[in-house]
């Protein structure tokens, strides 16, 4: 891969070289540069995409931080059976069912609804996260996660801008080769029309 793409610089820049006599056309001449803009592009975008994952790492280890002070985690228990299996599942792989569940913060006493894997008996113990009123919330962000979220914003970041502008380049480049098909065919009915009959 990494040969088609040096190979397809290294005559994008011939054809960049305005030479006397030169068989290269501006068609040519612009489709080069084309190519030669969005492998420049590609190496100007990384590393912005760098700065990208690390602004994602700074403010998801900032939310770690707070969740880490706002939420504390409790045993809540489930007041209800959570379902059965579901039909035709994998005998490993339990379904999931939402029951009612209780649970207490600052000696008062919290009712929601838990989501469990199918088959939970009522009186369950299941660890929850919950913020500084008492009520039920998502599990904090990780460091691991924060890094995961980094690297994915950065790579993914990356990887869009560089398919838009492909496919800016695929659109550009077809419409050229359209172009010359047509010029090719106007010089050859003209070469043809010219040509003296036999």
């Amino acid at each position: 891969m990494s040969q088609v793409v040096h190979g397809r610089l290294s005559l994008a820049l011939v054809m960049l070289r305005r030479e006397p006599g030169s068989l290269v056309r501006r068609s040519d001449r612009l489709e080069a540069a084309l190519t030669v803009g969005l492998v420049m592009l590609g190496i100007v975008l990384v590393p912005v995409a760098v700065w990208l994952g690390v602004r994602t790492d700074e403010n998801q280890r900032a939310l770690a931080q707070q969740q880490a002070h706002d939420l504390r985690q409790v045993t809540a228990t489930t007041l209800e059976d959570a379902g059965g299996w579901r039909a035709g599942a994998d005998l490993e792989t339990a379904s999931l069912g939402t029951v009612p569940a209780t649970w207490d913060w600052r000696e008062r006493t919290h009712r929601g609804d838990l989501t469990v894997p199918a088959g939970t008996p009522a009186g369950s113990p299941v660890e929850i996260w919950v913020d500084r009123s008492g009520a039920r919330a998502a599990e904090p962000v990780t460091e691991a996660g924060a890094a995961i979220s980094a690297v994915t914003v950065a790579v993914f970041g990356w990887v869009m801008v560089m398919l838009l502008a492909g496919a800016g380049v695929a659109i550009g480049t077809g419409m050229l080769n359209r172009r010359r098909d047509l010029q090719w065919t106007r010089q050859l009915e003209r070469f043809l029309g010219d040509a003296p009959a036999h």
